[in-house]
């Protein structure tokens, strides 16, 4: 059974096998990932080592900044317990707005595609960030994704104490391709209930992973190459919420971009990506996503 609302289309779906998730969270490296806070901050589940980040450079070299606009279709999978976690299609529809907004003039615009929901409290509860992924998030990714390299799926769930959300890097779609996507906590996008972080922009964090940007604090401590971008200052540790202005972990030039929608500071703080942000996104997407 389904109904129809705008664009978006909220399906009752089949249940599947339910599989327990590994016990312990293990540093992500192939996944990008925030961990949970009410207090208007969240902070990292795992970086990517300096071998896998540079990998991944070589492959992004590839790539030419595209010139056009690229519209991605995004696919929601609300998970929930019966009410709990429920998120209405309202609420979907203003995170593909945040979305829109926030990388308005990046040459990427998003189109609400589909939304299906599953009352599954097997899956819902605990999701965990974990490296390699849990095998309930490989279930479930394995059997609700949809489209292919292009389409964005964002499955909303209860995320455990290890992260608010969390993503993959589309140079890991061609050897994982079921498992490519966005995790969210139910409770990040808009009117949600955590204070500071529940406008949506968790969700621009996310993207921003999934289309190729790493943190702004990214590598070890001020040398270079952190983020391979050359216009983000060098930032040695991330911001720990709230919006620190003049924070400046490092010696080089420039204060901590702690507005960036890379750093990990609250909702209101994050307002920009820079030029040499947008150009490495689209350059991934040609290396990657094209």
């Amino acid at each position: 059974m389904s109904r129809r609302i705008g664009r978006l289309t909220a399906v009752s779906a089949l249940a599947l096998a339910c599989l327990v998730a590994p016990g312990s969270a293990a540093v992500a490296t192939a996944c990008a990932g925030e961990n949970t806070s009410t207090g208007g901050a969240f902070a990292d589940g795992g970086e990517l080592s300096p071998a896998k980040a540079e990998a991944a450079q070589r492959k992004l070299k590839t790539g030419t900044p595209r010139i056009g606009q690229v519209s991605i279709p995004v696919h929601f999978h609300v998970i929930s317990d019966g009410a709990k976690g429920a998120v209405s299609i309202q609420r979907l529809s203003k995170q593909v707005d945040v979305l829109n907004q926030t990388f308005s003039g990046t040459g990427f615009a998003f189109t609400a595609a589909s939304a299906t929901s599953y009352d599954r409290a097997d899956l819902f509860y605990d999701q965990s960030l974990t490296s390699p992924p849990g095998a309930r998030e490989i279930a479930m990714k394995k059997a609700m994704r949809k489209g292919g390299v292009r389409d964005l799926n964002i499955y909303t769930v209860q995320t455990d104490e290890s992260a608010l959300g969390w993503a993959t890097f589309p140079w890991d779609y061609k050897e994982n391709p079921q498992l490519d996507g966005v995790i969210l906590n139910h409770d990040v996008l808009p009117g949600g209930a955590f204070v500071g972080l529940s406008t949506g922009k968790i969700g621009t964090h996310e993207v921003g992973h999934w289309l190729g940007l790493l943190h702004t604090f990214q590598g070890v401590g001020c040398e270079p190459p952190g983020d391979y971008v050359d216009d983000t200052p060098a930032q040695d540790t991330a911001s720990r919420g709230g919006c620190p202005t003049s924070q400046d972990s490092c010696p080089s030039p420039g204060d901590d971009p702690i507005h960036n929608h890379m750093d990990y500071t609250n909702d209101l703080c994050r307002t920009m990506f820079t030029p040499g942000q947008v150009t490495r996104m689209q350059q991934a997407w040609n290396a990657f996503r094209a």
